[in-house]
């Protein structure tokens, strides 16, 4: 009895397990990428840059744009792919329209993005 007791412990433990963390890793070659979109109807902002993974990697991005004093201006998050080089581009909607003087005002990014 002790035995199935047992067993049916370390079943139980073992299925409960927590689900792996996504991994967080930097990007890099951050540039600006501030300019009028006609085809949104507004100031777009998103970065170019890249991401360390395999091409054809899915991955959701947070991308938060700051002024020069580090005040944060405008957030978005998004579906990506990276390409061959790391490249990362959006596929999806794209949300990333801004104001002239917000767009103007980006200094800085800080890009995370998970698999």
């Amino acid at each position: 009895m002790v035995f199935v007791g047992l067993a049916i412990f370390q079943n139980l433990t073992e299925t409960e397990k927590p689900e792996a963390k996504p991994t967080v890793k930097n990007a890099y070659n951050i540039k600006n990428n501030v300019y009028f979109d006609d085809e949104l109807g507004g100031w777009s902002w998103t970065p170019y840059f890249k991401w360390p993974a395999s091409p054809g990697t899915k991955i959701t991005c947070e991308v938060t744009a700051f002024d020069k004093s580090g005040k944060s201006l405008v957030a978005d998050t998004f579906n990506a792919n990276t390409l061959n080089d790391g490249t990362v581009i959006h596929y999806g909607e794209i949300r990333d329209t801004t104001t002239k003087a917000i767009a103007k005002s980006i200094k800085s990014f800080s890009v995370k993005c998970t698999e």
